[in-house]
């Protein structure tokens, strides 16, 4: 199994392709965090996903809840993949997810938060 005991967060991970891969990772033994800012799509992910993942509301556009999320990783032993799937058409809030993956890759530790082979993971 690819993923056994992997930690993947996945950001716009409660519809379509998010939603997809987090169902992916599970199935192949990982763990994952999943993140949406739509409370109906939140719930029904949770219902999707089970207990091996954990759903939360997060806007990856907003660099005031990176450390929340950070905060919410290292307290699930840290992440070893991360899967940025949420989309947004302003640069402002592009600019504001690169800071995201930055913050955490210092907090949690690059070594383990991003993967030489991170493509290689995600292959069929």
């Amino acid at each position: 199994m690819r993923f056994a005991n992997k930690h993947v967060l996945v950001t716009g991970g409660t519809s379509g392709m998010g939603l997809a891969g987090a169902r992916r990772i599970l199935a192949e033994g990982g763990r994952v965090i999943a993140t949406g800012r739509n409370a109906k799509r939140i719930e029904a992910a949770r219902a999707t996903l089970g207990s091996d993942a954990i759903v939360v509301t997060n806007d990856a556009g907003d660099p005031d809840a990176a450390e929340a999320l950070a905060d919410l990783a290292r307290s699930e032993d840290g992440l070893d993949g991360l899967w940025l799937n949420a989309a947004f058409a302003a640069l402002g809030a592009a600019i504001a997810v690169l800071l995201l993956v930055g913050m955490l890759a210092v907090i949690l530790g690059s070594n383990r938060y991003i993967e030489r082979r991170y493509a290689q993971v995600f292959e069929s």
